[in-house]
């Protein structure tokens, strides 16, 4: 029988929460086209309390501070539709798992795998080039009047929790060491 070190366990709780989080923000996202509060509230305590056993209450105010710096940045698109309030607080939640200046990467791979997710989702319905369209209407929309449109609701929406589980696995997986330790 091998004996783990803590530092491994640790890693592990911490590789179990990001996976089961994510995967179950996935399937309710899925199947209800919702992220419960429960569930991101949980991991944002969850993320906290781990945070301040790992670096005391700098780690704490860490990851306070990558959560407020995600939900700023995020407002922007929830107010515009084109994410879920769900969606900008799950994000935030995960970031407190990684310390400054590692969490930016999960949000960059989350984008990316939410666009390969539309572009893919597009693709399957025969709906690319109105997507397209669609998108470059708002951006020259805003260049032009410099107001946002918002987001066409008549068009499909991408349960993108499904892109926020593949983001964080993906960057889980990368490197777990960045993992609040």
């Amino acid at each position: 029988m091998t004996r783990h070190r803590p530092r491994q366990r640790k890693v592990t709780r911490l590789i179990f929460i990001v996976v089961a989080s994510s995967l179950l923000g996935a399937v309710s996202d899925i199947n209800k086209r919702r992220l419960p509060n429960w569930l991101t509230g949980s991991l944002l305590l969850a993320a906290v309390l781990r945070a301040v056993s790992a670096a005391g209450w700098p780690g704490a105010i860490g990851a306070i501070a990558a959560v407020t710096a995600v939900l700023v940045s995020l407002l922007p698109l929830y107010a515009v539709k084109a994410l879920g309030a769900g969606d900008v607080k799950m994000m935030a939640a995960l970031s407190a798992l990684w310390p400054w200046p590692h969490w930016p990467g999960l949000l960059l791979n989350i984008g990316v795998a939410g666009l390969g997710l539309a572009l893919l989702l597009a693709l399957w319905c025969g709906e690319l080039q109105t997507r397209l369209r669609n998108v470059l209407g708002i951006i020259t929309t805003a260049r032009v009047t410099g107001e946002w449109a918002a987001f066409p609701v008549e068009q499909g929406k991408l349960p993108f929790g499904v892109a926020i589980a593949l983001g964080a696995t993906t960057t889980l997986f990368w490197n777990p060491a960045r993992l609040w330790s």
